[in-house]
């Protein structure tokens, strides 16, 4: 969670490489890290955020279900 907008988050992630905003709330949203499987590259892009000036309240690692898994494959197809 961030305490600013989510277009500050947007903007970021756009020009920051493994990050993907995948949610977006009044506050912020949720990311995508891409190579999740390293906890250097979630270390390295939380330092990101905050050296280019974003406030970060929390961060958390979120394993995603099946249901989870399912609705974001379905909005994503209803997209294109």
């Amino acid at each position: 969670e961030l305490h600013g907008t989510a277009r500050q988050l947007e903007d970021w992630a756009i020009t920051t490489p493994y990050a993907e905003v995948i949610d977006t709330t009044l506050h912020g949203g949720r990311l995508r890290i891409q190579d999740d499987t390293n906890p250097e590259v979630a270390a390295d892009l939380l330092r990101n955020m905050i050296t280019s000036g974003l406030k970060v309240s929390e961060f958390k690692r979120e394993e995603q279900n099946l249901e989870s898994s399912f609705i974001e494959i379905l909005a994503e197809s209803n997209a294109q």
